[in-house]
């Protein structure tokens, strides 16, 4: 089973910023490059996205990954975020790989073999749609969704979406509702074609946005999947050999 790690990168401006992403527009994509040369995987892809124009210096910063992964790099313009970024991967590689794993550049990998993980948990069921980072299975304000844009799915689950819609997607037309709604409307498709897992009954998830930081999971399980900001903050402390995360 191939497995294609899709991740996006965005170097202009943010909508939220913090201090050493301020001071090096390569932070981001250090943490990425320093993470999954050091985390043990499987993966037969790392596929790079760039939202938006590739800036001078990227290749010497994605050069540990090229010597020791297959690795490829894509650009495209930044219509549809992120979303619009995972859906141009999949029209690429969709026959190419058996399972695709789809982050954004602000969250990192920090659990050993994570994409194992992923695929067992997809596949610990018949019907899965998709394994999300964190999946709000309720309906509120919003539809059902994931709520973290961190996801895994199968090539036959895609290759159904895109059969129904014409492609893996994505919102447009409209830059307030693709940044408000984007990530609702694009992950709330999965709901109508199996069941949607999460890793919040086994794993610890650490998200950041601008209020504050947010825990999912038993703060006793180990972390799979963090916001940069939680590995550079001084309130959060990382234990990297113990691949888990709490406070001081």
């Amino acid at each position: 089973m191939k497995t294609n790690l899709v991740k996006v990168f965005y170097f202009g401006e943010r909508r939220k910023q913090i201090e050493e992403a301020k001071t090096d527009k390569f932070f981001f994509l250090k943490k990425q490059v320093e993470y999954l040369c050091n985390t043990k995987h499987d993966l037969d892809q790392i596929t790079f996205v760039i939202n938006g124009d590739i800036p001078e210096g990227y290749e010497e910063e994605v050069l540990p990954l090229k010597q020791k992964f297959k690795f490829v790099t894509l650009s495209r313009e930044n219509v549809g975020i992120s979303y619009g970024a995972y859906s141009h991967a999949v029209d690429i590689f969709i026959d190419d790989f058996d399972f695709f794993i789809f982050s954004e550049d602000d969250f990192i990998f920090c659990k050993d073999n994570f994409d194992t993980i992923f695929k067992e948990k997809f596949y610990s069921i018949d019907n899965a749609s998709m394994i999300a980072a964190v999946s709000q299975n309720y309906d509120g304000y919003y539809r059902k969704h994931a709520s973290v844009s961190i996801y895994g799915t199968s090539k036959e689950i895609l290759k159904r979406i895109i059969s129904d819609h014409g492609k893996l997607p994505f919102t447009d037309k409209d830059l307030v509702l693709t940044y408000s709604e984007g990530q609702v409307y694009h992950t709330n498709l999965f709901f109508e074609y199996g069941e949607v897992l999460d890793h919040t009954k086994d794993f610890r998830i650490i998200f950041h946005d601008g209020k504050g930081f947010h825990f999912f999971g038993d703060d006793k399980n180990p972390c799979i999947i963090t916001s940069v900001e939680a590995i550079v903050d001084p309130k959060i402390k990382f234990i990297k050999n113990e691949k888990n995360m709490s406070n001081i």
